[in-house]
């Protein structure tokens, strides 16, 4: 799955590739996120999560899979 997929349907287990719709490419409409928390209590975080990331607060429409990294890394 490379295509972008419904905010509804993202893994709560993993950093994902972001996008918040409503903003412009310029404006930083992207972050690699996770989701910490449960259905009723949570929100996204930058890479390091609560303990070292920053809270996203921005209304994410779509995320995809990170793409695997390099050969030889």
């Amino acid at each position: 799955m490379s295509e972008w997929q419904p905010i509804e349907t993202a893994p709560s287990d993993r950093y994902i590739l972001l996008l918040d719709r409503s903003r412009p490419a310029w404006d930083g409409n992207m972050e690699v996120g996770k989701w910490f928390g449960d259905a009723s209590n949570g929100c996204w975080w930058s890479s390091g999560g609560p303990n070292g990331g920053l809270e996203l607060e921005f209304d994410f429409t779509h995320w995809m899979p990170l793409p695997p990294p390099p050969d030889g890394t």
